[in-house]
């Protein structure tokens, strides 16, 4: 047997052994050959942990790692403005990986890496990779339960990132994964987009209630939902802008406005503004958060609801208390239900309801400096 079979007869066994194996056969007598390459293994691997989350919902909070327990996952980064992937050691072009992108090493060999990741897997010269350190990247995602709830929590120092708010294409509702920042700005030019989350209710358009960015208004606030601003000094409030002439008077002043549903945390203090305004806030959901410490830091939240994960969701004053508990000193509602989901990393990390991503009209996406 090839070394890329025993790897992947290995990786079969480690998932046996969580009892993640329904329809495995299938699979096995589809792509199973003598001659299957390594990177097969790993997509054969995706797909099953996909199949098995359909098929097996009970199941589909175990976590799927395609290497055995024993062996711990090693990943370089691109230090090159762009690297070529190849087929083999020196072979043919497959495509193009680019600066920052993490990417996963399968085996290594004298000066090269054999590579995957969500987009391409192939070789890469070893000369423009550096070993990944976790603590370089000076942002914290981890997943705790709360409230018989799975929660996905984003951390990340205001030093070392920029945040941001974006409708992506106009005029479109767009997967989570495909909005992207706006290439015209200045400031997010050849940056690396490590989290995103969606962002606001929408409905009639990309944003319900107010929304503005880079200096220009494009929904006006709600005379009745309250409103979260970013100021360029890097603090947070939250308050209630009637109309677009309240707008303007901050607007010179902020990095951001998004009229958002209701508050949980406003001034260190637990305050659900506006809950009552809508009935589904005492009930347990899926649910998106985002806030800010008093140092500064952000803090971006998923909860799994309806089931997912075991994961019953959160009402409103679930969801003030786990932000309080996570030192939030500003902290809101965003939308939630079908539309929340979580990337870090070019990888979602939360199971959305509808079983796939839905079509959003805002994010919020944070940067590395």
């Amino acid at each position: 047997m090839s070394w890329e079979q025993e790897l992947g007869v290995k990786a079969i066994k480690n998932l046996h052994k969580k009892g993640l194996l329904n329809n495995i056969n299938n699979w096995l007598e589809k792509d199973l050959t003598e001659s299957t390459p390594l990177w097969v293994f790993f997509e054969m691997l995706n797909r099953i942990t996909e199949e098995t989350k359909v098929n097996n919902p009970i199941q589909s909070g175990c976590d799927i790692d395609s290497t055995p327990e024993s062996e711990e996952k090693k990943y370089v980064v691109v230090t090159a403005t762009a690297l070529n992937v190849r087929d083999n050691i020196g072979g043919n072009k497959l495509g193009v990986v680019y600066k920052g992108d993490k990417l996963e090493v399968v085996r290594e060999k004298t000066d090269w890496y054999q590579i995957k990741s969500d987009k391409i897997s192939g070789w890469v010269h070893g000369g423009y990779v550096k070993k990944y350190n976790a603590a370089e990247e000076k942002y914290n995602y981890r997943s705790i339960r709360k409230f018989s709830s799975k929660v996905h929590i984003f951390e990340a120092s205001q030093k070392d990132f920029i945040i941001d708010v974006t409708l992506g294409k106009r005029g479109k509702y767009e997967k989570l994964s495909e909005i992207e920042p706006d290439s015209n700005v200045e400031t997010y030019a050849n940056k690396k987009v490590v989290c995103k989350i969606n962002g606001g209710f929408f409905g009639g358009g990309e944003h319900l209630w107010g929304f503005a960015d880079e200096g220009k208004c494009y929904y006006s606030t709600s005379p009745t939902f309250p409103d979260f601003i970013y100021y360029k000094d890097g603090t947070t409030e939250i308050k209630n802008l009637k109309n677009a002439k309240e707008i303007s008077e901050i607007q010179g002043k902020t990095n951001w406005i998004i009229g958002i549903s209701w508050a949980l945390i406003i001034n260190g203090e637990i305050n659900t503004l506006n809950k009552d305004a809508i009935n589904h806030s005492k009930t347990r959901h899926p649910r998106t958060l985002i806030g800010q410490k008093k140092d500064g830091t952000w803090v971006l939240v998923v909860v799994e609801g309806r089931g997912k994960n075991y994961s019953l969701g959160m009402t409103a004053n679930q969801c003030a208390e786990l932000m309080y508990e996570l030192n939030c000193y500003n902290a809101v509602n965003l939308d939630g239900g079908g539309s929340s989901e979580m990337i870090v990393d070019g990888n979602i990390k939360n199971s959305p309801t509808d079983g796939r991503e839905r079509a959003i009209g805002s994010a919020v996406l944070v940067f590395k400096k």
